[in-house]
């Protein structure tokens, strides 16, 4: 399939030893479905090979962390279109299935899954905060890559020690990131070492930023092979795909 590198033991190495590599996206496809963020998928992608996997950070209507997508594919999919993007409680969430069969994962299944197989990292979407991330998968945040929105939460959750990933996205985005590094490094922080970004449209700045300054990316989303075998270990250090393979 790819030409990936490997680390057997992820914590006799650290996250960088096991680059370049792919992320399953949304916990994985299963069954020709994505992004579910189901118990099934995830334990699926682990099966297929998957060190990497992202899961989407969201909230129930009583305050608790669940991972979903987006409310309303979640409402549809699990049997509740009239439901929009209303927001349920963690009772009512436990009790859904996704198109009928898969489980919806609670906070503390994701952290069941990380004692139950050590060997991936988390890849966390949609959610920063580095105060209570540090409180709710703090044990865990040497396995962890958090996306993170702005520079603000970028420091902090390096200062507690996760690895932030800063949304680049487009490539207007990505003029920016260099000037936002240098100002941490003045300021006595340290530079951005990863960001992520979007993989489709004009990607040739990357190599002349890297040039400037040395960082790693996570691109999103590819499901084409030959894009991947070209790009992967090259300009992108990570790829989100749903229906590849490692």
């Amino acid at each position: 399939m790819f030409s990936l590198l490997f680390c057997v033991d992820l914590f006799s190495q650290d996250i960088w030893s096991a680059l370049p590599n792919l992320i399953a996206h949304g916990g994985g496809s299963i069954d020709g479905y994505i992004y579910t963020n189901s118990k099934e998928a995830v334990k699926l992608s682990l099966d297929k090979g998957f060190q990497f996997i992202e899961l989407d950070i969201s909230f129930t209507s009583d305050g608790q962390m669940v991972m979903v997508h987006d409310w309303e594919l979640f409402n549809s999919s699990s049997g509740y279109p009239e439901k929009g993007d209303s927001v349920p409680t963690l009772n009512e969430f436990r009790s859904r299935k996704i198109y009928g069969r898969y489980t919806p994962l609670t906070i503390s299944d994701v952290v069941e899954l990380m004692q139950w197989n050590e060997n991936w990292f988390l890849v966390s979407d949609k959610f920063d905060d580095a105060v209570l991330l540090d409180s709710i998968l703090g044990a865990f945040k040497s396995r962890m890559l958090v996306e993170a929105f702005d520079m603000e939460a970028y420091l902090a959750l390096k200062r507690v020690g996760f690895i932030p990933m800063f949304s680049a996205g487009e490539k207007e985005s990505r003029e920016s990131f260099l000037q936002k590094s240098v100002e941490a490094m003045m300021q006595g922080d340290s530079p951005i070492e990863f960001v992520s970004v979007y993989c489709g449209g004009d990607f040739g700045d990357i190599e002349q930023l890297k040039c400037l300054h040395p960082f790693h990316v996570a691109a999103y989303t590819s499901n084409d092979e030959e894009f991947v075998n070209a790009h992967l270990g090259n300009e992108f250090d990570l790829i989100y795909t749903d229906y590849l393979v490692p």
